[in-house]
């Protein structure tokens, strides 16, 4: 007598096809999942889900000069770094960014950029404010999920370094 599991109708399945059956409904189930994120993001730019995740509106003078993701599945985690340019000062959007919370910010800053250049970004990529410095930042927590803004006064420059676990 052949050893195994019965289901309807009479069909024997062998013990060893359960679990294989089983891993196959999962990697059907997670394949699934990752190719409807991946079509869901597709045309979307890394600001566009900087705003959907963040709750933000950029300016529109707004011009990405250089983009960096060390994210790998359909989950999101992982960190990104953007470089951005600015025609002009963005008055409304800087509003809320200031010098102040320096100690504070940077240690959070610091602990993302020691992430990130683990994940293969150059550092030489990655601008460090200090306080002498012509810099106003901003940041936003969420969980355990953060993004640090970071804008140089002296050339229009936003960078933006966000942390998603």
């Amino acid at each position: 007598m052949k050893k195994g599991t019965k289901i309807a109708l009479g069909v024997t399945i062998p013990i060893i096809g359960i679990p294989v059956i089983a891993l196959m409904i999962l990697i059907i189930i997670y394949g699934s999942m990752f190719l409807m994120s991946y079509i869901e993001r597709m045309g979307e730019t890394e600001l566009d889900i900087y705003e959907e995740r963040w709750d933000i509106v950029f300016p529109e003078n707004i011009k990405v000069t250089f983009d960096y993701s060390s994210q790998g599945g359909f989950t999101g985690d992982g960190e990104n770094y953007t470089i951005c340019k600015f025609e002009q000062r963005p008055d409304s959007f800087l509003r809320d960014f200031s010098q102040d919370n320096y100690d504070e910010f940077i240690t959070g800053y610091n602990s993302a950029v020691k992430l990130i250049t683990e994940e293969g970004l150059d550092c030489d990529k990655i601008i460090t404010p200090t306080e002498d410095d012509n810099f106003i930042w901003k940041s936003i927590k969420k969980i355990n999920n953060s993004i640090y803004f970071v804008y140089s006064e002296n050339n229009n420059t936003l960078y933006i370094l966000e942390n998603i676990m």
